[in-house]
């Protein structure tokens, strides 16, 4: 039940981080330059009201998401009082056996890396939509991005925030469809 509860909020194994386009091979969100958000609390899957999950602040600029009796702390970034970026980071510490494949297709060994996820989440009305980031060109144009039709690199704090106000603005504007994989909706308690 945990890891549906984690994946409605996107928190993934690498092989879900390259699928949602926007990464960096190091994690850029930090107790530095995290940010707090208002959405604490308990949230039910909308399409499975089973499925539940919280979030709730952690140590520094952290925040506690768990569900089963197990948590995982993670960063967010606000884009606007609406739209947060959530990174997520490749869980191996070690060389791991691969089940899902790597980069290339194939499955083998994956050695330890730093890469980190971002995805979307869109605070409206009491409800938590994940949002799948897409490399626009207009992303990709942003100085020092690395980008093409399907991922865009990051480096910097500077390029993720910049990035992502363009992306959220194009979503708001409508010339983005955005693609909501999940919504949460709060429970009362």
């Amino acid at each position: 039940m945990l890891r549906r509860c984690l994946k409605a909020l996107c928190i993934a194994p690498l092989y879900l981080a390259l699928a949602a386009c926007w990464i960096s091979q190091e994690p850029i969100l930090n107790d530095s330059n995290a940010s707090d958000i208002p959405f604490e609390g308990t949230f039910a899957s909308g399409d499975n009201p089973q499925e539940v999950a919280t979030i709730s602040k952690g140590a520094g600029m952290a925040y506690e998401i768990g569900a089963d009796g197990r948590s995982e702390s993670f960063y967010f970034m606000e884009v606007s009082p609406e739209w947060f970026v959530f990174q997520f980071s490749d869980p191996v510490k070690e060389e791991k056996e691969i089940r899902y494949g790597s980069e290339e297709g194939q499955k083998g060994k994956r050695k330890p890396t730093g890469i980190s996820g971002y995805q979307f989440i869109r605070w409206r009305d009491g409800r938590i939509e994940t949002i799948e980031p897409v490399c626009t060109k207009e992303v990709a144009a942003v100085e020092g991005v690395k980008g093409d039709e399907k991922v865009c690199s990051f480096e910097t704090f500077e390029q993720l925030k910049g990035s992502a106000k363009i992306f959220a603005a194009a979503v708001d504007a409508g010339e983005i469809q955005a693609k909501v994989d999940k919504v949460l909706v709060s429970v009362a308690n």
